[in-house]
């Protein structure tokens, strides 16, 4: 003791003010205890609530005691366990007899009676356990809380939070940075944050020494739309594949996309079977964007599409893209101009990857003026595939249809931009093919090229159907093809009589020539044959009379679209011959039949269209 006292007489302030010091702490220390609260229904049953979470809800008897006296005792006993700091992990169920008894320790909270445990339709312990589950997740509930607590807001956008607060005292709300996110409170319980500006901050809850704390991260949409989504077709009988292309063109063309972030998808809903030509259709779009640190976005939107009415005119000049045939390095393959016109320009395509990998093979229309410009492009594009004859008739039966109803897009180029038409991936000795027909509308001169590229830059950089910023190109070092053949059109006048010699027509063997230079197109691939036949009948019978095709060079494929009526011939060989289509001619009677061919990239042309009569047939096949 002699020696104790010295020591506490020397420090005494301090030791004072050390139990001072702890003594606060403990005052401010946080301390919640869960309330325990009763509601009564009219029925007679009575619920136990915990923190306003029901907990326990009791509708029979037991004994003498009432559901309600039930209800009081079990609320009154689960209080007094957690006045006491219940630990929920000494709640158990134990089962007597056909009763269970729900245990805190060595106290008895409530009795699952075989009668309650039938009027909650479970067996007494699964009841109990029900029970035990019940406190336990209200027991969990903190005093102060709020959800979500970490929130992504757009800029100039608003998002609830729900704060949920156990206690009497009021509720405080800090914002950490006022100049990236507003903070109000319409109504207790609700609290509205409003971005501001892009940056993070925190937005801070408190009530008496308890806190909450919710990260915001304000940022842009990866992308928003720059104006109402039009575009526009043509024809008398437009595929739903050209309105939905249309419609996806519309969605590019007016999405902005803030930098580093992506395009991910735009999908098209229901297209009507046919837009007339003057009128209009609505149709629903659905826009994707995400990437960067942005807001992903999913845009639905609607698209207005136009059917104009823009007659057939005549094709003046083909471009033939098939030099070289086999695509060997990374190159251009065809440069061509596309002149302001009511004339058409046709640009036929067939090339083969050779180059031992994927490549990346695309198709665009550069527009270097400081004018805008308008295309009318009629397409007929197959996918790459390993069979050079089958890809050039996709391309042609799909072009010949589209082109007999002047089904095709309607494009606006803005100035200093590119515009990519096709944009395919080729495996290793795949073919691509395809015909376009070109029509600018309205600008100063556009350029059209085809090109062989590496796979991956050509994913990114060249999506379809989306106004692009021209790269560094002197329009005046491009070099033009010189595969450039006018007036693709071949009018044919036959007569056949019944009974007579049989008409054979070579159809590709006449080949068109350059306009200056001494070259031939052979084959006449990409022309257009429009036969007008006169078939007569001198007999007094009907008789009928037969179209034959002969693939006189080769295997080939031919597509013949007889009075309208379209007839592919996906493959023939010789010697066999195909029939394509067959016509009574009445008695002493006279009939003519429009017939419209073209030779097809990858075929063997040329090939032979014979006219006899069907009773002369020698064989046929197909």
């Amino acid at each position: 003791m002699t020696t104790i006292m010295p020591f506490f007489q020397k420090y005494r302030h301090f030791l004072v003010t050390c139990m001072l010091i702890l003594a606060i702490n403990d005052i401010s220390v946080a301390k919640f205890v869960p309330r325990v609260t009763q509601k009564l229904e009219a029925n007679g049953a009575a619920t136990i609530l915990i923190n306003n979470l029901p907990v326990m809800r009791l509708m029979t008897a037991n004994g003498n005691l009432s559901p309600r006296e039930r209800a009081a005792i079990a609320a009154d006993r689960l209080a007094v366990v957690i006045q006491k700091g219940l630990d929920p992990n000494t709640l158990v169920c134990k089962v007597i007899g056909e009763s269970a008894r729900l245990m805190a320790g060595e106290t008895m909270i409530a009795i699952a009676t075989p009668a309650e445990a039938k009027a909650n339709g479970i067996p007494p312990a699964q009841l109990v356990k029900a029970w035990i589950r019940g406190i336990k997740a209200a027991l969990a509930i903190p005093p102060l809380s709020a959800s979500p607590n970490e929130v992504r807001i757009p800029v100039g956008e608003s998002r609830t939070v729900t704060v949920t607060c156990l206690l009497d005292s009021p509720v405080s709300v800090q914002v950490g940075d006022a100049a990236i996110v507003k903070a109000e409170s319409p109504k207790p319980g609700v609290l509205v944050l409003t971005g501001l500006s892009v940056g993070d901050t925190d937005v801070r809850i408190q009530c008496e020494d308890f806190i909450a704390i919710v990260k915001v991260h304000v940022r842009k949409y990866a992308g928003a739309l720059a104006g109402e989504l039009t575009g526009a077709v043509t024809g008398y009988a437009v595929p739903a594949s050209i309105v939905r292309r249309a419609a996806e063109a519309a969605a590019r063309s007016k999405i902005r996309l803030e930098p580093g972030a992506i395009l991910r998808s735009v999908e098209v809903g229901q297209v009507p079977k046919n837009i007339s030509p003057g009128s209009k259709a609505a149709i629903g779009v659905c826009i994707e964007v995400a990437g960067g640190d942005y807001i992903p976005a999913r845009i639905n939107t609607q698209a207005v599409i136009e059917n104009r009415t823009l007659g057939q005119s005549r094709t003046s000049i083909l471009m033939y893209s098939n030099d070289p045939e086999r695509i060997l390095r990374y190159q251009v393959l065809f440069n061509g101009r596309i002149c302001p016109s009511y004339d058409g320009v046709r640009l036929l395509y067939h090339h083969q990857n050779m180059m031992g990998q994927r490549i990346g093979f695309v198709v665009d229309v550069i527009n270097a003026s400081n004018a805008p410009a308008t295309l009318h492009v009629i397409e007929g594009i197959a996918d790459p595939m390993a069979d050079p004859v089958i890809a050039g008739y996709r391309a042609g039966v799909e072009f010949l249809e589209n082109f007999q109803q002047c089904a095709g897009r309607i494009i606006d180029i803005p100035a200093g931009c590119r515009y990519v038409l096709v944009n395919q991936s080729m495996e290793h000795g795949y073919t691509a093919s395809g015909i376009l027909e070109l029509r600018q509308l309205y600008g100063d001169n556009l350029i059209i090229r085809v090109l062989a590229k590496p796979e991956n830059p050509s994913v990114q950089e060249d999506p379809v159907d989306t106004p692009l910023a021209l790269p560094n190109l002197d329009v005046a070092k491009i070099r033009f093809s010189e595969h450039i053949y006018p007036n693709p059109t071949q009018k044919l006048e036959v007569k056949y009589s019944v009974g007579k010699q049989w008409v054979f027509l070579r159809l590709g063997k006449d080949a068109i020539k350059h306009a200056e230079q001494d070259r031939w197109l052979y084959g006449n691939y990409g022309v257009i044959y429009d036969i007008n036949a006169v078939l007569e009948n001198p007999l007094p019978t009907p008789q009928t009379v037969e179209f034959a095709f002969e693939a006189t060079a080769g295997p080939a494929s031919g597509i013949f679209l007889v009075e309208n009526k379209l007839i592919p011939i996906k493959l023939a060989t010789p010697p066999h011959e195909i029939t394509v289509e067959r016509v009574t001619i009445p008695r002493n009677s006279t009939k003519t039949v429009s017939i419209r061919t073209m030779p097809l990239s990858g075929s063997a042309y040329p090939a032979t269209l014979i006219i006899r009569s069907s009773s002369n047939t020698v064989s046929s096949g197909g």
